[in-house]
């Protein structure tokens, strides 16, 4: 790669940093690196779905794609990108899916000795991904995020999982659903819904 090429490279890079990951993702940069290395490049930001998947490799001419938190949301990703990919039906996940898979989660990210309500708090964390595509309203982390038990917590994800178990877990969020809301927006702040952090 020219020394030119390189600088524009870390460029967009820094600025990325500098624009706290809240910005647009700049796959333009991304396809201007496919162009101008000799290496195979990977495209990574908003990878929220396989169609997404499909239309940043599309766009990008990327070898591949990297996902991060969404794969928490929907850890059906993966084979969903393979299936899309392949030109095959893209498997239809439904909320009684994510009730096991929250289940599963929360069992295989238990620690002996930490306390039920700091192992609680920790699964808000991943379930704030997942609640991102429960609703359009967000009820379901509204009611997730207030409980402090694993009984309460269960009980809201029966309520809003199991109530219609057939109803299709949107395959991207639903806009303006905020997985993590933090001191930073007014609305994070007069919910109370700020998460501390957890260690284990």
């Amino acid at each position: 790669m020219s020394g030119a090429h390189r600088v524009d490279l870390l460029s967009v890079h820094g600025r990325t940093v500098k624009e706290m990951y809240r910005s647009e993702v700049h796959y333009d940069a991304i396809a201007d690196a496919v162009r101008h290395v000799r290496c195979p490049v990977l495209a990574n930001g908003n990878i929220v779905s396989s169609a997404r998947a499909a239309s940043v490799l599309a766009t990008t001419r990327a070898a591949g794609v990297m996902i991060g938190r969404h794969a928490i949301r929907n850890p059906w990703i993966f084979r969903q990108c393979r299936e899309q990919f392949a030109g095959q039906p893209v498997r239809r996940i439904v909320l009684a899916d994510v009730r096991e898979y929250v289940e599963r989660l929360y069992r295989e990210t238990t620690v002996p000795g930490l306390a039920e309500r700091l192992h609680v708090n920790k699964m808000k964390k991943y379930l704030n991904f997942v609640g991102q595509s429960v609703d359009p309203a967000g009820a379901f982390l509204h009611d997730m995020r207030r409980t402090e038990s694993e009984v309460a917590l269960f009980a809201v994800c029966d309520r809003h999982l199991l109530d219609e178990p057939g109803r299709e877990f949107a395959p991207e969020p639903f806009p303006g659903v905020v997985a993590r809301p933090n001191c930073e927006t007014p609305a994070a702040q007069a919910d109370g819904c700020s998460l501390e952090t957890i260690s284990a």
